[in-house]
């Protein structure tokens, strides 16, 4: 059995009880999927500012997943956040869902559309794939909501907005692939690919990580140390 903890670098745990169970639906029989949120840190993740106020305690829970035997950890976040610094925490293969997803589009086509939950948001992801040299193939950019609007306030609006901004990607003749920007788009990407009946590759980012992270630990390999060099944090449990 193959273990993959999946650390959600928030304190609210309402959101993830919603998600939780679509996302250990993407692993393998003989894979479990573990949950959790953060002890302490932002209520939410969606600013550079909110991911700052999560690196500590992530780390922390990275180094805790090791701890507790997990075979794998995945940072369950578009934006990646703090994910160098828990690499070098933890000799655990550790995926982020923005690095996974960005590659596995590239994989299906050279241009690729990202679909992010409001306007800030996009401006963070942005940033995500300038750090991961890719925004050369960034070829389309829009976010399912307008401004800062909360996503979780009202789903079906979100669910709804999704489906007509997909929609719009895949006509627009601008991108070969969607990359949904947001792993708590989680609960709809079924809706998407079901009833907005697009003509290309919907790619969910959890899954990706999901699988990436499984493919690692049955290859038996882990970032590199000469390119994450092993802290040696004190960890107290």
């Amino acid at each position: 059995m193959i273990r993959i903890r999946s650390i959600a670098p928030h304190t609210k745990e309402s959101l993830q009880d919603r998600e939780m169970k679509l996302k250990r639906r993407r692993a393998a029989q003989e894979v479990v999927i573990e949950t959790v949120c953060l002890p302490e840190g932002p209520l939410v993740l969606e600013n550079e500012y909110q991911a700052a106020q999560a690196a500590w305690p992530l780390v922390r829970e990275v180094m805790k997943a090791e701890v507790d035997g997990v075979d794998a950890v995945i940072i369950d976040c578009f934006l990646d956040p703090a994910i160098d610094a828990c690499r070098e925490a933890t000799s655990l293969p550790v995926v982020g869902p923005g690095q996974a997803g960005i590659m596995t589009s590239l994989c299906l086509g050279d241009r690729v559309g990202v679909i992010c939950p409001n306007e800030m948001g996009m401006t963070c992801a942005r940033r995500v794939m300038k750090k991961y040299r890719v925004e050369k193939h960034i070829s389309y950019w829009d976010s399912a909501l307008e401004g800062a609007e909360d996503m979780h306030k009202d789903p079906d609006k979100t669910r709804d907005a999704l489906i007509r901004v997909c929609r719009k990607a895949a006509v627009s003749g601008k991108c070969d692939v969607i990359l949904l920007g947001c792993t708590a788009f989680e609960p709809y990407w079924e809706d998407v690919k079901d009833e907005a009946q697009i003509p290309i590759p919907v790619i969910n980012p959890f899954p990706c990580a999901v699988k990436l992270a499984e493919l690692f630990v049955r290859l038996g390999v882990s970032q590199s140390k000469l390119c994450y060099p092993r802290q040696q944090v004190t960890f107290d449990a």
